[in-house]
């Protein structure tokens, strides 16, 4: 892998990572208040999380969220590995 590409490809996952922590936080925010659904809201807006669950998110469901919150965890942590190369 050239250097121009590797650089590239550490550049983009340093920028999902912002992203994703940033919606994460506001989830977890809104789990804190109880607000589940927009919770689940906050989390749909990341693609691999509505592809994992599907179209049918069941309303006021914390498990749901939670569940979400570690997919996304998971694919933050494949970003991290992408930058080592």
């Amino acid at each position: 892998m050239s250097d121009t590409i590797r650089a590239a490809a550490r550049e983009m996952a340093r920028h999902a990572i912002a992203e994703l922590t940033e919606m994460l936080q506001l989830a977890d925010a809104y789990l804190a208040d109880g607000n589940d659904n927009a919770a689940i809201g906050t989390l749909l807006s990341f693609e691999g999380v509505r592809d994992m669950q599907g179209s049918v998110v069941p309303q006021s469901h914390a498990a749901t969220a939670t569940r979400m919150i570690e997919a996304i965890r998971a694919h933050m942590d494949s970003c991290r590995q992408m930058m080592l190369f």
